[in-house]
Protein backbone atom coordinates (compact mmCIF):
# COMPACT_ATOMS: atom_id res chain seq x y z
CA UNK A 1 0.00 0.00 0.00
CA UNK A 2 1.29 3.15 -1.61
CA UNK A 3 1.28 6.44 1.60
CA UNK A 4 -1.57 8.47 0.75
CA UNK A 5 -0.39 11.99 -0.80
CA UNK A 6 -0.49 15.19 1.59
CA UNK A 7 -2.79 17.49 0.17
CA UNK A 8 -2.74 21.01 0.63
CA UNK A 9 -6.05 23.72 -0.25
CA UNK A 10 -6.46 27.38 0.26
CA UNK A 11 -9.26 28.56 -0.27
CA UNK A 12 -11.26 31.31 -0.63
CA UNK A 13 -8.96 32.23 -3.96
CA UNK A 14 -9.11 35.01 -3.99
CA UNK A 15 -9.47 35.47 -0.68
CA UNK A 16 -10.89 39.27 0.49
CA UNK A 17 -10.40 39.47 4.68
CA UNK A 18 -8.82 36.00 5.48
CA UNK A 19 -7.64 32.79 3.61
CA UNK A 20 -8.10 28.86 5.36
CA UNK A 21 -5.41 26.44 4.19
CA UNK A 22 -6.82 22.91 4.91
CA UNK A 23 -4.14 20.13 4.66
CA UNK A 24 -4.26 16.34 5.85
CA UNK A 25 -2.15 13.21 5.38
CA UNK A 26 1.13 15.05 6.99
CA UNK A 27 4.00 12.41 7.37
CA UNK A 28 4.74 15.12 10.36
CA UNK A 29 3.22 15.83 13.36
CA UNK A 30 5.89 19.03 13.81
CA UNK A 31 5.38 21.06 10.33
CA UNK A 32 5.30 24.71 9.80
CA UNK A 33 3.00 26.68 7.38
CA UNK A 34 5.18 29.71 5.39
CA UNK A 35 3.21 32.01 3.37
CA UNK A 36 5.49 34.12 1.20
CA UNK A 37 4.93 37.56 -0.65
CA UNK A 38 6.20 37.73 -4.38
CA UNK A 39 9.71 38.72 -3.09
CA UNK A 40 9.80 35.92 -0.98
CA UNK A 41 9.78 37.51 1.38
CA UNK A 42 7.87 35.29 4.32
CA UNK A 43 5.00 37.41 5.62
CA UNK A 44 2.96 34.83 7.77
CA UNK A 45 4.41 31.49 9.58
CA UNK A 46 2.24 28.78 11.72
CA UNK A 47 3.63 25.97 13.58
CA UNK A 48 1.19 22.68 12.82
CA UNK A 49 1.02 19.85 15.44
CA UNK A 50 -1.31 17.54 13.73
CA UNK A 51 -1.39 15.66 10.83
CA UNK A 52 -4.58 17.41 9.46
CA UNK A 53 -6.65 20.23 10.14
CA UNK A 54 -7.09 24.06 8.96
CA UNK A 55 -5.17 26.88 9.29
CA UNK A 56 -7.06 30.40 8.90
CA UNK A 57 -4.49 33.51 7.94
CA UNK A 58 -6.44 36.91 8.03
CA UNK A 59 -5.03 39.29 5.56
CA UNK A 60 -5.40 42.16 7.32
CA UNK A 61 -1.92 42.91 7.14
CA UNK A 62 -1.27 41.88 3.64
CA UNK A 63 -0.70 43.85 0.75
CA UNK A 64 -3.30 43.03 -2.64
CA UNK A 65 -1.67 40.34 -4.75
CA UNK A 66 -0.36 36.87 -5.55
CA UNK A 67 1.49 34.88 -2.30
CA UNK A 68 2.67 31.78 -1.88
CA UNK A 69 2.50 29.08 0.94
CA UNK A 70 4.62 26.34 1.99
CA UNK A 71 4.36 23.23 4.26
CA UNK A 72 8.09 22.46 5.92
CA UNK A 73 8.56 19.19 8.06
CA UNK A 74 10.90 16.44 8.07
CA UNK A 75 13.18 18.41 6.77
CA UNK A 76 11.09 18.94 2.87
CA UNK A 77 9.06 21.43 1.66
CA UNK A 78 5.81 21.20 0.21
CA UNK A 79 5.45 22.18 -3.79
CA UNK A 80 4.48 26.01 -3.30
CA UNK A 81 0.67 26.88 -3.36
CA UNK A 82 -0.55 30.02 -4.80
CA UNK A 83 -3.03 32.17 -3.07
CA UNK A 84 -4.76 35.81 -4.33
CA UNK A 85 -5.48 38.25 -2.28
CA UNK A 86 -7.85 41.05 -2.80
CA UNK A 87 -9.40 43.86 -0.48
Amino acid sequence: LKPAETSIIAYPNPADDKFNISYKNLTSQDATLEVFNMLGTKVASVAIRNTEGVVTIPTDQLKAGVYFYTLRGNGKTSKPGRITVKH
